[in-house]
């Protein structure tokens, strides 16, 4: 897994989610996610202070996403 800033250019989150719900395609979802992922990862590594810890946080919320979109 890697924590790295995406390069996604003119994709919008609203489409994106529009098209996750429609087709299910969990690669769709993941572009989404990857805008964010950084951020995402920063916040955990700053509450958690660990690495480890942090990268299965970011594992559990996209799981969440996954279910909860």
């Amino acid at each position: 897994m890697k924590f790295i800033r995406s390069k996604i250019i003119g994709e919008k989150e609203p489409e994106l989610i529009s098209v996750y719900r429609r087709t299910g395609d969990l690669e769709v979802l993941g572009r989404l996610y990857g805008k964010y992922m950084p951020l995402v990862y920063g916040l955990c590594l700053k509450y958690y202070k660990d690495e480890g810890r942090s990268k299965d946080a970011v594992m559990q919320i996209f799981e969440q996403l996954i279910s909860k979109l």
